[in-house]
């Protein structure tokens, strides 16, 4: 059992774990300036490394996120990552305003990342679901999704894109 403090890439990652061949993981955090989150789960190192963690986010800035760290860059998600991140977000600021409730299970395998399960509500009574898989086939990505998006106020959500008149403009 220990703790492990580790600083990378202007990250604080705290892990306080135990065990002998899984190590169970509580209350520890990631933290940067674009992330806030509290880590709790197992990590394995038997065979091959595999992680099955909870994240409860805090804080998040997304966008500033993804375009700091790209995920295909230099041939994107070693083959050797493998694992699940359950994700769970209260809220978030974005284009749409307030999201809510965001929910996910963050799967990677051999290269590909699973999103499944997502599931988050935005502003003016929308809803959406979603289940996306980020496909590497040692070329470029192949990106599979199923998405299920319902409003109850269609003309208010979306004024963001510039339709003003929606019933004209179907």
């Amino acid at each position: 059992s220990g703790e492990l403090k580790l600083k990378f890439l202007n990250t604080l990652l705290l892990l306080n774990f135990s065990g002998k061949e899984n190590f169970e993981i509580s209350n520890s955090f990631i933290r940067n300036k674009f992330l806030n989150s509290k880590i709790n789960g197992r990590i394995t190192f038997i065979d091959n490394f595999y992680f099955d963690l909870n994240m409860a986010v805090n804080q998040i800035d997304l966008r500033k996120f993804l375009l700091s760290y790209p995920i295909f860059q230099k041939g994107g998600i070693s083959k050797k990552i493998n694992g699940k991140l359950n994700i769970l977000n209260k809220n978030t600021d974005s284009f749409f305003g307030k999201i809510r409730d965001n929910k996910m299970s963050l799967e990677f395998e051999n290269g590909d990342i699973k999103i499944k399960k997502f599931s988050a509500k935005l502003p003016n009574n929308t809803n959406i679901k979603s289940n996306i898989s980020i496909l590497s086939n040692n070329r470029k990505p192949i990106i599979q999704f199923n998405l299920n998006f319902s409003t109850k106020e269609a003309v208010k959500f979306f004024r963001k894109f510039g339709l003003y008149d929606f019933e004209q403009n179907e």
